[in-house]
């Protein structure tokens, strides 16, 4: 019996010159070679290319949720996320008292904070910049909250709240584009004209979710009701929630049941009925986000697996075109003594070797798209265009997955044309012209 070592060198050496002939297949046919691995190509570039800027979005949006805090959930009227149509009733708005309510009935809660956005436009002598007003009830502790911090003058007091002034504290980029030139603390700026004296400005905060957090102005919820009237639903130009905070990370599960009877007791829902309002973590919206990106990613695998399917059918046709092309070759190699399988693993060889090629080149053109996308966007949105950041993260499993992907097509659909060759009888084969 020969040993281990001996059989292994004999197939390197037969891969070896099935990788050969396959190479030299591909060089003399170039334009054959490029379609018939095109569907490969394009099947491993959409898995690696999508895995990578979905898995950079996961974990940005990770990264970015960590602005509510392990402490802190909020409630809206609907949810975060509704396709199509709403068929459900229209709810109830939320309101001040609700807040209020949760602060003071809820042990495990520290501060619910209820606010309105308004879409606004805020000019300052020949400058504007477009912006959202948050009008909040917790102005005094709205850095405590969201962990937004001043960084410049002061942050709005319970005063301001109890006297509903016209004051506001201004995010970074408001400040930059109405005063580039000066310090605007103490300045009235107009706010969808109204006025607003700025007695402070919040430190830079980045993007979330693609929205910047520097183009906030927060002002006392009294003041801005006055100004600008209740809030209309989600749809319109206003919108209101519910930031609640926990007296600690531990007791937030607590914090939310507690919330959960309180909000159901103001808004009188009967004890048989679902809630009219949503509530959510950043659990809960992590597991919503991965949700959408999990759907569109089940969406790019079923246009790879076509894509491979129909690069699959390419590299058969071609290999039974090649069978049909070297019959005299297979006929002279099993005169002098092939046996089957080593026909067969000459003919599978080349199928795995042109499939691999095809391969290789999608994991190549998969890590090109994604980086590409993610330097395209990251300049567009720094240059100020309304583009989301889109980052990519090159996973190694992914780069995998595409390899395998192409060798498994490779052995799949080489396997008919291989059993055909290894099964020709050598003297046909040896008349055929």
């Amino acid at each position: 019996m020969k040993p281990f070592w001996h059989n292994l060198r004999r197939y390197y050496y037969q891969y070896r010159e099935a990788a050969s002939l396959a190479f030299s297949s591909l060089w003399v046919h170039k334009m054959r070679a490029l379609l018939t691995i095109l569907g490969v190509i394009i099947g491993v570039t959409t898995v690696v290319a999508m895995v990578s800027i979905i898995d950079g979005l996961n974990q940005s949006f990770a990264n970015q949720m960590g602005f509510l805090g392990a402490d802190t959930f909020f409630i809206q009227k609907y949810k975060a996320v509704q396709f199509g149509p709403r068929r459900e009733e229209p709810r109830k708005d939320l309101e001040e008292a609700d807040a209020a309510a949760i602060t003071r009935r809820c042990p495990a809660v520290a501060v619910a904070d209820f606010y309105t956005e308004i879409v606004g436009r805020a000019t300052y002598g020949n400058k504007k910049t477009a912006l959202l007003a948050v009008g909040s009830t917790q102005t005094e502790k709205f850095d405590e909250i969201f962990s937004w911090w001043v960084e410049d003058g002061r942050m709005l007091t319970q005063a301001d709240i109890d006297a509903d002034r016209y004051v506001a504290v201004v995010g970074s980029a408001v400040a930059e584009a109405l005063a580039p030139e000066g310090r605007i603390i103490g300045e009235r700026i107009k706010v969808n004209g109204h006025r607003f004296q700025v007695v402070g400005v919040f430190g830079h905060k980045g993007e979330i979710f693609g929205v910047s957090m520097d183009n906030y102005i927060v002002i006392p919820h009294g003041a801005g009701r006055k100004a600008f009237g209740k809030p209309v639903d989600e749809m319109g130009m206003q919108s209101s929630a519910i930031t609640v905070r926990a007296k600690s990370p531990q007791l937030v599960n607590t914090a939310i049941d507690q919330a959960e009877v309180v909000m159901r007791e103001q808004r009188k829902v009967p004890p048989e009925a679902d809630n009219d309002f949503e509530i959510y973590t950043a659990d809960s919206l992590m597991d919503i986000y991965n949700q959408i990106t999990g759907a569109a990613f089940a969406v790019m695998i079923g246009i790879s697996a076509v894509s491979l399917l129909v690069g699959g059918i390419g590299i058969m046709n071609i290999m039974l075109v090649s069978v049909t092309e070297r019959t005299r070759e297979i006929g002279v190699r099993k005169a002098l003594g092939a046996r089957r399988r080593d026909v067969m693993a000459q003919f599978i060889g080349e199928a795995t070797v042109i499939s691999l090629t095809g391969g290789l080149l999608g994991i190549v053109l998969g890590v090109i798209i994604g980086e590409g996308v993610s330097l395209l966007t990251k300049v567009l949105s720094d240059a100020g265009a309304p583009v989301p950041y889109l980052p990519a993260a090159i996973k190694a499993w992914s780069v995998v997955l595409g390899f395998l992907f192409s060798l498994g097509v490779g052995l799949f659909f080489g396997i008919y044309p291989a059993n055909k060759a290894a099964r020709l009888n050598p003297i046909e084969a040896l008349r055929y012209e």
